[in-house]
C-alpha cells in the first residue's frame, strides 16, 4: 500500500508541475477550437452529444448492475455449499467478495469525481476567454474571483465512468474467468482507452481541458486502490499475471 501511495503522490506532483508551469491545456484545446465560428468542433453536434456523451455514460451503469447480481449469486452459492463442499463455498465467497468490490469501486470512484467537481469551482474551456467565454483561465490553486458564478468542470466527470473499469484490474480481472482478454492487464488498457476516448469527446465539445481528464483518472485510481485495501482481504497485486 505504501508503494502504491508513493506512486500516486509522484503522479500528482508531476501533474501539478507540468500543467501549472506549461500552457499545455491551452495548446491542446486550440486543436479543437474553430476561431471562425468561435466554437469547438463538436460543441453543437446533437448526435455526438446524444450518443457519445449521454447514452454511452448510461450504458456503463450496466457494469455495476452486473456486479451486484454476480455478488449476490456467488454469495448465495457460498451459503448453499458451506456444509457439503467447503472448498466450493470458499471459492464462491471469494468471487462474491471480488464482485462486491467491483460494485462499490465502480460507483464510489465516479461519485468522488462528481463531488470534487461541485467543490472545485473551475471553468470549462468554453467558459474561458479565447475559447468563446468571458472568464480568465485560472491555475489549479488560483482562487475564484468574487461574485463569479459557480462552475463545475474539474475534474472531468464523463470519462470517470470509463476509468472506473480499473476496478477489474484491482480485482484480478473478471471474477470467475481465466481468459487473458478478461484479465487484470487487459482491464488496465480498457480503462485507459475508454476513459480517455470519452474524455477526448468532451474536450472536442469544449467541456474539459486535458488536465481535467488526467486528474479524473488519478482520482478514480486513488479511490479504488483505497477501497481495494478495505474490501479485498487477500493481498493482490494491482496487475496479476
Amino acid at each position: 500500500m505504501r508503494r502504491k501511495g508513493a506512486v500516486l503522490l509522484l503522479v500528482a506532483v508531476a501533474l501539478v508541475v507540468v500543467f501549472e508551469t506549461l500552457p499545455i491545456d491551452t495548446a491542446v484545446q486550440d486543436l479543437f477550437f474553430d476561431p471562425r465560428s468561435a466554437a469547438f468542433v463538436w460543441q453543437h453536434d446533437v448526435a455526438i452529444e446524444q450518443w457519445l456523451h449521454r447514452r454511452l455514460k448510461s450504458v456503463l451503469f450496466l457494469v455495476p448492475a452486473i456486479a451486484a447480481v454476480s455478488a449476490l449469486r456467488f454469495g448465495l452459492l457460498a451459503r448453499g455449499s458451506d456444509a457439503s463442499a467447503p472448498a466450493a463455498a470458499r471459492r464462491a465467497a471469494g468471487l462474491s467478495r471480488r464482485w462486491a468490490f467491483i460494485l462499490v469501486a465502480m460507483l464510489a470512484a465516479p461519485l468522488a469525481v462528481s463531488v470534487t467537481k461541485q467543490l472545485s469551482n473551475r471553468p470549462c474551456p468554453w467558459d474561458v476567454a479565447g475559447f468563446g467565454g468571458d472568464l480568465p483561465q485560472r491555475g489549479l490553486f488560483d482562487p475564484a474571483p468574487d461574485g463569479q458564478r459557480a462552475l463545475a468542470c474539474f475534474p472531468a466527470g464523463h470519462p470517470a465512468g470509463g476509468y472506473a473499469l480499473f476496478a477489474f484490474a484491482l480485482a484480478g480481472g473478471v471474477p470467475g474467468t481465466r481468459s487473458r482478454w478478461l484479465g487484470a492487464r487487459a482491464f488496465v488498457g480498457y480503462a485507459l482507452l475508454l476513459g480517455s476516448a470519452m474524455g477526448l469527446v468532451r474536450m472536442a465539445q469544449g467541456a474539459h481541458f486535458l488536465s481535467h481528464l488526467l486528474w479524473s483518472a488519478w482520482l478514480v485510481c486513488a479511490v479504488q486502490i483505497v477501497i481495494a485495501r478495505l474490501l479485498l482481504r487477500r493481498k493482490r497485486r494491482i496487475i496479476s499475471a
